[in-house]
């Protein structure tokens, strides 16, 4: 991600968001606001948000994974994908879950969107395993997609909006992980690491929000 302004909009609309200073409020204790109650509904990234929220719905309501045949068509393979994995955990308690999605999904290669992302550029979960690539925000959100499907809450999943270190301009070096609460712990789902880490995961990061 290359710009955190973009990111911090979805994170706050969707999933929550820290009040005040960042320093006041421990990331665990963020509060949650439904989408509704966010006070900027007509900033670029919330109607980002809400496009790829009606286009996931679509493409999970439209894909068959019955038809996909040799790698063909494209979205129904990745349906087919998605519903083993999702068949694969489904019995799973809900910490392996958790390291089971991240393990799927970290392995997608990552490719930053380009300058001229628009309104529909974040890839839905199905598009995401469909390319085989995204940036760390389509990685989020594929994670989050896939744990809400397997019975995660809301409250549950946030994403978390920070920066890079070595970076001084708010607008540059944004990154986005998706933080996990179960069983009174929380974990972190991070595409630039190789494993789950707890809160810890973020100390090397300046977290926005």
């Amino acid at each position: 991600m290359s710009r955190v302004a973009v990111i911090f909009a979805v994170a706050a609309a969707a999933l929550g968001a820290v009040t005040g200073a960042v320093h006041a409020t421990p990331v665990e204790e963020a509060p949650v606001y439904a989408i509704d109650n966010y006070p900027y509904q007509k900033a670029p990234a919330l109607k980002q948000w809400r496009s790829v929220l009606e286009r996931s719905a679509a493409d999970e309501a439209q894909a068959d994974p019955d038809n996909c045949d040799d790698g063909a068509p494209e979205l129904e393979c990745a349906a087919k994908a998605a519903h083993l994995l999702e068949e694969n955990l489904k019995e799973k308690t809900p910490v392996e879950q958790i390291y089971g999605v991240y393990s799927y999904f970290n392995a997608i290669q990552w490719k930053e969107h380009g300058l001229g992302c628009t309104e529909d550029c974040w890839a839905t979960r199905l598009q995401f395993i469909a390319r085989r690539y995204g940036d760390c925000g389509d990685h989020a959100l594929a994670e989050y997609f896939t744990l809400k499907r397997l019975g995660f809450q809301e409250r549950d999943l946030q994403l978390i909006v920070a920066q890079l270190p070595g970076y001084e301009d708010s607008f540059k070096g944004g990154h986005v992980v998706l933080r996990v609460a179960s069983g009174g712990k929380y974990y972190i789902l991070d595409n630039r690491r190789t494993d789950v880490t707890g809160l810890k995961g973020l100390d090397k990061y300046k977290v926005l929000a």
